[in-house]
């Protein structure tokens, strides 16, 4: 059990946190284990049926919005490959696999607007 202190990345309240993936699993599994894909919610932010994030479609659209710029700070470059996707993304080799199998490659590497939208698909605007 971690003895680190967590905060509410709405309102900053320590009390009871909750882990909470912005792309849902059920959106995009491949990001599940992504620390960049995970921020910290009081159950009112996460699971509360007025404003929790499960049920308040404008906040979740804007926890997404943040989700992807930070993928454009992440991803600066035109090109990756799979290796480099993986160590930006944090995520494990099948994972990456998973996540790009529906890309196009030029000679070996993924374009940036590709990687950005594989992991954030429709869900973004």
């Amino acid at each position: 059990m971690s003895s680190e202190i967590h905060f509410c990345a709405i309102c900053g309240s320590s009390y009871a946190v909750e882990d909470h993936h912005i792309m849902f699993r059920s959106q995009i599994k491949p990001l599940e284990k992504c620390p960049y894909n995970h921020i910290y919610l009081c159950p009112k932010h996460h699971r509360d049926p007025k404003e929790g994030v499960h049920f308040n479609a404008e906040l979740d659209a804007k926890l997404k919005a943040a989700f992807k710029l930070q993928l454009e700070k992440l991803f600066t470059k035109d090109t990756y490959t799979l290796r480099e996707i993986r160590d930006i993304l944090k995520i494990g080799n099948n994972a990456v696999n998973k996540l790009c199998k529906n890309m196009w490659t030029y000679e070996g590497r993924y374009k940036r607007d590709d990687i950005i939208r594989a992991c954030t698909s429709k869900y973004i605007e």
